[in-house]
Order: C-alpha cells, then sequence, then structure tokens
C-alpha cells in the first residue's frame, strides 16, 4: 500500500468523525436559553444512551493506552488496574446515582450548595472542578495532538502545537454548541468506536493462537521472561511491602477517585428515577466490562506477539503497545503510517481523546457560568437565559 493510502484514509476517517459529531451537536443543540436544556438535556438521553455516555466519560485515553501497556509490561498488576476500573464505575453508580439523579441539579456545587453555605460551597467547587480538569484536559489535548500529528504524517513540534489548538477549538465549539446531551451523543459515538477497534484487534489477535485463550496468555508468559509468575501481582511494584502498598493505592484511587471526577459525575443529572438509574447502570458497567475484557487480551497480545524485551525497548511504561501490536498484526507494513490496521486503531485512539477533552470542556464550562457566574458574580441580576448568553447587553 502507498504512503498516500493510508494518510488519505486517516483524513477521511478523522473528517467523517468531526462531520458526524458536528451533526449530532446541531441535533442537540436547542433555539432556546433555557439552563435545563443546555446543562442536562431535559433527560432527552434513554437509559441504554445514558449508560454508554457515562461508559464513554470513564474510558479515556489512559484507559485505552496506558491500561494496554500495563498488562503487556506487567501482567497481572495492569489486570488488576481493568478490574479496578470497572469496580469503579460500579460504586459511582451505585453510591452516587441518588443524591445526584434527577433533581434539577447542573453541577456538583448545586448539590453542595443545598447542605452547607451556598456561596463558599460554589466557589469551593468550582476550584475544585477546575484543579481537577486543567491537568487532564492538557494531558487528554496533548495526547491528541501527538497522534493527530502522527496520523496526517506530519512531524515537528509546530505540526503538534497546531493540531492541539486546532483540537482544543473545536472540543470548545462541541461544548458550546451541544451542551449535556450533544457531548452526552459524542462520548456514545465514541464508545460504540473504541468497542469496535477492540474487538477487531481481539479478534486478530485470538485468531494468532488458534482461537485458543489460555495459549495466548502461556504465550505472554513465555514471551515475558518470567513465566508463570508473569501472572501473579507484584511485577509493577515489586513484592515488598512498600510495593504491596502501592499496589493497594492505585486499585483505590481508580475504584473511588475516578467516581468523583466532574465531567462523570454531571452524566448523573440528566437521569430520572431509579429504574432509569438501574437500567444506565447496567449499560454503563457492561461497556465499560466488555472493554476491560478487550484490553486484557490485546494487552497479553502484545505480549506474546512483539514481545516485553521490544516493547520496554520502545517505552518502559508500555504506552505504546497498543501501537505496536497493530503493526505486528499486519506483517506486511513497514512503517507505522503505512498500516491500514495502524490507522484504523490511530483514529479510535484520537477519537476516545477527543470526547474526554469535550466532557471536561463542558464541566469546567458548567461550573464557572453556573456556580461562580450565575450564582456568585451576579446574584438574582443574571436570568436563566442570559446565563447561557452572555456578550454586549446580554446577546453574544
Amino acid at each position: 500500500m502507498s504512503d498516500f493510502e493510508p494518510r488519505t484514509l486517516a483524513f477521511v476517517l478523522f473528517a467523517c468523525f468531526i462531520a458526524v459529531s458536528f451533526l449530532l451537536c446541531i441535533l442537540a443543540a436547542t433555539d432556546s436559553d433555557d439552563p435545563s436544556e443546555f446543562y442536562i438535556g431535559t433527560g432527552a438521553l434513554g437509559p441504554m444512551q445514558n449508560g454508554l455516555a457515562i461508559a464513554g466519560d470513564y474510558i479515556s485515553a489512559a484507559t485505552v493506552l496506558s491500561t494496554t501497556g500495563t498488562i503487556a509490561i506487567a501482567g497481572f498488576d495492569g489486570v488488576l488496574i481493568t478490574m479496578s476500573t470497572v469496580v469503579s464505575i460500579l460504586v459511582f453508580l451505585l453510591v452516587m446515582a441518588g443524591p445526584l439523579c434527577g433533581r434539577g441539579r447542573y453541577t456538583l456545587g448545586d448539590v453542595l450548595a443545598e447542605r452547607l453555605s451556598e456561596r463558599p460551597a460554589r466557589i469551593g467547587t468550582a476550584v475544585l472542578v477546575l484543579m481537577v480538569t486543567m491537568p487532564l484536559l492538557t494531558v487528554q489535548l496533548n495526547g491528541a495532538g501527538d497522534m493527530m500529528s502522527l496520523l496526517i504524517g506530519i512531524p515537528g513540534s509546530a505540526s503538534v502545537t497546531g493540531c492541539t489548538i486546532f483540537i482544543g477549538s473545536l472540543m470548545v465549539c462541541y461544548a458550546a454548541l451541544g451542551g449535556m446531551k450533544g457531548t452526552g451523543f459524542i462520548q456514545i459515538l465514541k464508545t460504540v468506536i473504541l468497542l469496535g477497534a477492540f474487538i477487531l484487534l481481539a479478534v486478530l489477535v485470538i485468531k494468532r493462537f488458534d482461537w485458543n485463550p489460555a495459549s495466548l496468555f502461556g504465550a505472554a508468559a513465555d514471551k515475558s521472561g518470567y513465566g508463570d509468575a508473569f501472572w501473579e501481582s507484584g511485577r509493577q511494584f515489586g513484592d515488598s511491602f512498600t510495593g504491596k502498598l502501592e499496589v493497594i493505592s492505585v486499585q483505590l484511587t481508580l475504584a473511588v477517585g475516578a467516581a468523583c471526577l466532574p465531567h462523570i459525575t454531571m452524566r448523573l443529572h440528566p437521569i430520572r428515577g431509579a429504574r432509569a438509574a438501574r437500567a444506565a447502570t447496567t449499560w454503563a458497567v457492561g461497556a465499560v466490562a466488555v472493554l476491560g475484557g478487550l484490553i486484557v487480551i490485546v494487552g497479553a497480545g502484545a505480549t506474546a506477539i512483539v514481545g516485553l524485551p521490544a516493547l520496554r525497548a520502545a517505552d518502559p511504561t508500555g504506552t505504546n503497545s497498543l501501537l505496536l501490536l497493530t503493526r505486528a498484526l499486519d506483517p506486511g507494513a513497514e512503517a507505522a503510517h503505512r498500516s491500514l490496521l495502524f490507522t484504523l486503531v490511530a483514529c479510535a485512539v484520537v477519537v476516545t481523546t477527543l470526547a474526554a477533552v469535550a466532557g471536561l470542556t463542558l464541566a469546567a464550562a458548567a461550573s464557572l457560568a453556573h456556580d461562580v457566574l450565575a450564582k456568585v458574580v451576579l446574584p438574582e441580576r443574571l436570568s436563566p437565559a442570559r446565563e447561557l448568553v452572555r456578550g454586549p447587553r446580554g446577546r453574544s
């Protein structure tokens, strides 16, 4: 295959995602400046849609790249991280659904203001939301810029910077145009694309081992150099007492910390009723659990097919394991940009990052506009319509 064809495919796939995303945001947009339409979409998404949107917010580029790499490098410790992610979304929905679902709230500031002094609660919540979302936005945007620059085949820091600025501007448009409903549609699209990409990779990996998972995991243990110990805890942080504490710390951080992220908790506000919450929980946990199982297969496949020494030589953290596996599964490709499979998987990773940035952008903007501007800076002076449409004389 020539250099031109995969790059053209990358442009086409990326352009298609942008076009579909904008179409979804346009369909989700309303003519009114009603905050309930923007912040919660008046509960327009059904249980399945809400569940897939929640799953999309949970699945970040770190889940896709880092977890796959940890499994490929550290074996069972990576599997524990995957399990913690599934437990996290289950805990999140079981514990947080009651206080947050369907009560006409828009932000965490609304929830805390009901129980604490309103002004300090809203200011404190806004500060915390920005402290959480800004580093995540920086990391996600940087990763998206790198991956997009790689896809279009233009090296150099200037290309990465331009791609990052373009993606950031695009995500601001998504959040401003689509609101909660529009970004929810984007998360659903992301979940479907990512599941499709990992199903394809998992099928190709299992096929290499005659459709026998036991052969796959056995080959991964052999290629790791650790033997059967590869599928025992201790490869990532060591077998010492301190290492075990670090493993427990990581598991608790994933299981509890992720459940409190603002761009995830805001997904519960549009859900109305206990029955809808349970149905959304089923879809969300199911989607994340299926993806987690696929990630385990793909991570083990990276070790079994590429080999642990080659993975560590490319990146000691294993972050590149997913992309190295795609090259190994396409032996006719002489370079990453010439691989059709690489192009498909890389586009799925970019889509994952873009959707995550859209959710983070909306969470940060909602906290600033609703908690700080509408409730603290201009209380009683800012109408619900003007909360969303600002500018000279209240017009944008």
